[in-house]
């Protein structure tokens, strides 16, 4: 070739094309995406299908806790509201009066006092001051609730001749009372009742003196540490309604009555404190409330 049209290879230009392997479409990290869309997707029909074929207390817990989220943490009344999908004031109520018939409510009530009349009976056993007591200790459990009973014998009294001030004996026995019924959330009638002798003192009959006696062990229940809301009436009845009706003057007849009543505005709950052990196991199945 002519000079300075020669080629020469130094002058021509050079061209580096480079290929990048990439992934495929198949290998984008964007499946893992989709994939957890799907089972989310797969969870929550489930999930579905499980509540679906629940029972309706799991309904109602499910339910609940999308409405109150905060009654799985609340400490008062919580373990109702979620049992029940609700407050646990509304559960306590629906415990009491639709989820129990009216047979299992009053099974119930006769298994808590029978349980707590056990327990009574047990406490002042216990106590080394109350056996030369124990025959003037009465408790029972009966239709209107659990019934203690302090009653007077020829010689030894709970109260003084006459009047209304307790003695130091009684105060031993009205205490193992309270330590355990004060937790409990029925309601607590105090009766007092004489004999049928008349009282040597003028304007003062055996009426006044039973009011009086079973006003002054209310007052000694709530100094001994029984809310003053727990007691719902006090009640004197003199002579009116004799224990040994054939034998008006037998000295037993005077007595004080202790009634943990029927009536409560919530059912028992097992865990309040001081609740006896022996209560707490009875009720426990029935009653599942917390506060």
């Amino acid at each position: 070739m002519a000079e300075g049209g020669d080629f020469k290879l130094e002058n021509r230009p050079i061209i580096v094309k480079k290929i990048t392997k990439g992934h495929g479409g198949h290998h984008s990290s964007a499946w893992k995406v989709a994939f957890a869309d799907f089972m989310s997707a797969m969870m929550c029909l489930f999930l579905v299908l499980w509540l679906v074929n629940s029972k309706k207390e799991v309904k109602q817990a499910v339910g609940g806790y999308f409405r109150d989220p905060g009654l799985f943490t609340a400490t008062s009344g919580g373990g109702a509201g979620i049992l029940e999908g609700g407050t646990g004031k509304e559960a306590s109520k629906q415990q009491g009066t639709e989820e129990l018939s009216p047979e299992k409510q009053q099974e119930m009530k006769e298994k808590v006092f029978k349980a707590l009349q056990a327990t009574l009976e047990g406490a002042i056993k216990n106590i080394p001051e109350l056996q030369k007591l124990k025959d003037q200790i009465s408790v029972q459990a009966t239709a209107e609730g659990v019934r203690v009973e302090l009653l007077d014998k020829e010689g030894s009294s709970f109260f003084e001749p006459g009047g209304a001030r307790i003695r130091p004996e009684a105060t031993v026995a009205l205490k193992a009372v309270v330590e355990q019924i004060r937790r409990l959330p029925y309601a607590i009638i105090v009766e007092g009742h004489t004999d049928s002798k008349p009282l040597a003192r003028q304007g003062y009959s055996n009426w006044e003196l039973s009011a009086d006696r079973a006003n002054t062990t209310r007052r000694m229940l709530e100094s001994l540490g029984l809310d003053e809301g727990k007691v719902a009436q006090v009640r004197g009845y003199a002579d009116k309604r004799l224990r040994y009706p054939q034998n008006p003057e037998d000295p037993r007849n005077r007595r004080i009555s202790i009634v943990v009543a029927e009536d409560t505005k919530e059912i028992i709950r097992p865990d309040l404190p001081g609740v006896s052990p022996v209560v707490r196991d009875l009720i426990r199945p029935q009653a599942v409330p917390q506060r």
